[in-house]
């Protein structure tokens, strides 16, 4: 009996020891709590990136009510999907659900200065942060326009596929333009044609010079001057 006593007292003792000293280091021996993120992520600059990200708090992944929060390493609040609290960083955003056990995290137009380490923060029927799962962001510098990369994850910014797009509308305003003037051209010269009697020919003039060219050449020449005069105006 006495020996029972001894045991139930030293498993007391240990039991209050170990939580003074959880209290004072701020320890947190919570079991069913766990975090599943790509703790290392790099993204170029002006660049977005999205992290899938999924937790459980107290066994469970299925909340109401609940908040998330996505901390600097300095603990301040950079997104937030409480309407309550503003984070930080207009550029980070929460796009999953913590209702639904989702903390997904996505990056908009990365900038050097958003490279660091955050740590993700539930609010509901508890209060618990994942600090020991951080996520480390390294922000690379931003592609050149000619490197344009794709895929579910990472999205360059809006910038380069602007660009593209430009050229490539100008290009097909110009081909539509060119073939637009050809067929005119050639509408117009098969009627002086027909008028004129067959294989007669006509003056053309290019620049400051007269030149006597035949059917093909002047509609050569008619050709490329139409071309050059929609290089020039676009």
């Amino acid at each position: 009996m006495r020996v029972d006593i001894s045991c139930n007292y030293l498993v007391r003792v240990v039991t209050i020891i170990l939580f003074k000293l959880c209290k004072d280091f701020q320890c947190q021996f919570h079991f069913g709590y766990s975090l599943e993120v790509n703790t290392r992520v790099t993204v170029q600059e002006l660049c977005s990136v999205t992290i899938p990200c999924a937790f459980t708090a107290d066994d469970q992944k299925s909340f109401t009510n609940s908040s998330g929060y996505w901390n600097s390493r300095h603990h301040i609040i950079v997104a937030s999907t409480n309407a309550n609290v503003k984070g930080s960083k207009p550029n980070f955003l929460i796009t999953g659900n913590p209702n639904k056990g989702d903390c997904t995290l996505t990056i908009t137009d990365a900038k050097k200065e958003d490279s660091g380490m955050y740590y993700f923060e539930f609010e509901g029927p508890v209060r618990y942060n994942y600090q020991e799962k951080s996520i480390t962001v390294n922000v690379t510098d931003s592609p050149k326009e000619s490197e344009v990369v794709i895929n579910s994850v990472h999205d360059c910014g809006s910038m380069n596929y602007t660009i593209i797009a430009l050229i490539a509308s100008g290009n097909i305003i110009a081909i539509s333009l060119i073939a637009v003037g050809l067929y005119f051209l050639l509408k117009r010269l098969i009627i002086e044609n027909k008028i004129g009697g067959g294989s007669r020919t006509k003056e053309y003039k290019v620049g400051d010079v007269n030149k006597s060219e035949t059917l093909y050449q002047g509609l050569t020449v008619q050709t490329e001057s139409v071309y050059h005069d929609i290089k020039s105006s676009s």
